[in-house]
């Protein structure tokens, strides 16, 4: 196969000067402001969207999950007719990035507690604190219940709602745990109270996050030989996607915002070091594939690399969100 003038362009190394005045070019390029303008507008517009969100405590994977959203909490426990909880500990919490700065209301059970287990005990306070709010008291009720807790908008973090559960800690005298809580059971839903707090402002660092990694990855098409308008083109359904996501899941794409940053950043590194290896190699094995074939395989090569390396890490920050433990003895 036989290298044209385009692909001998390509696999001639440039001098820093040539290099220096592209990248200064791509500078002024217009599109990649054009993506991430859509992506903004878009997750400003799917925010406004009402809010539901649920999970059921307990139960770790599949639909419904409720990892990462249980903080510090202990190991799923599931009794009689599939019921499912979870014990907290002293002090855990309930995180849902990607509600928005809106009030909400929290609904979820308390299915067993100190009082349940020791009748002398005194009634088992629930201290609930939201975002730098100050700490709420609840007082449960000795049979398991369900509890509707509001949450006005200033209460939020930033978009994200941090719900710590404080209670004083102790041990069932038939479980090996130290420093239980609550048991936290069944089904837990985050629902926003339409029409409250006007115009909502989506999570900032869900903006940043997914329209940034927009950015990394067009730099990363345009690094393994995409024209600039190819590069746009490619990108823009991803584009349309994200604010999407949001109507479907907002907290999924929430907790995916670290994540998602060290994905782009990851693919833009690959990409850079298929820029530097893959033209040698090539030179070296008079193999020149046809322009339009070489980018693709460098693509694929630069998602295959990052997929598998980024999915790895954040699997690894959920595990460690749910910091929970592996070897306690199930009991309520």
């Amino acid at each position: 196969m036989q290298p044209t003038s385009t692909l001998q362009s390509i696999i001639r190394p440039a001098g820093l000067r040539d290099v220096l005045v592209r990248r200064l070019a791509a500078l002024r390029d217009w599109r990649p402001l054009v993506l991430v303008g859509i992506a903004l507008v878009g997750l400003l517009l799917t925010t406004q969207a009402p809010f539901v969100y649920q999970f059921q405590a307990g139960k770790e994977r599949g639909r419904l999950s409720d990892l990462p959203s249980l903080f510090n909490f202990n190991t799923p426990e599931t009794g009689p007719d599939w019921n499912t909880w979870r014990w907290s500990r002293g002090q855990s919490a309930i995180v849902v990035p990607g509600v928005g700065q809106r009030s909400v209301v929290v609904s979820m059970d308390i299915v067993s507690h100190r009082a349940q287990w020791f009748e002398d005990a005194p009634p088992t306070v629930l201290y609930v604190q939201a975002g730098d709010l100050a700490p709420v008291p609840i007082t449960l009720r000795q049979a398991g219940a369900r509890y509707h807790i509001y949450v006005p908008a200033e209460g939020m973090r930033d978009g994200e709602l941090w719900l710590e559960l404080i209670t004083e800690g102790w041990q069932n005298p038939v479980d090996s745990r130290e420093n239980l809580g609550v048991a936290l059971g069944n089904l837990v839903e985050v629902r926003g109270i339409a029409g409250s707090d006007g115009f909502v402002l989506p999570s900032g660092m869900l903006l940043l996050s997914w329209s940034g990694c927009l950015l990394l990855l067009y730099f990363m098409l345009r690094l393994i030989y995409f024209p600039r308008r190819l590069a746009f083109l490619t990108l823009l359904p991803l584009a349309l996607l994200i604010p999407l996501l949001v109507l479907l899941n907002a907290p999924r794409l929430g907790f995916g915002n670290g994540w998602v940053w060290q994905f782009g950043a990851l693919a833009l590194l690959t990409a850079a070091i298929c820029r530097i290896a893959v033209p040698p190699l090539l030179r070296r094995l008079e193999m020149v594939p046809p322009e339009a074939v070489l980018r693709w395989l460098l693509l694929l090569v630069v998602m295959s690399f990052a997929i598998k390396y980024g999915g790895r890490s954040i699997s690894h920050r959920c595990r460690v969100m749910c910091s929970c433990t592996s070897t306690a003895t199930p009991s309520r």
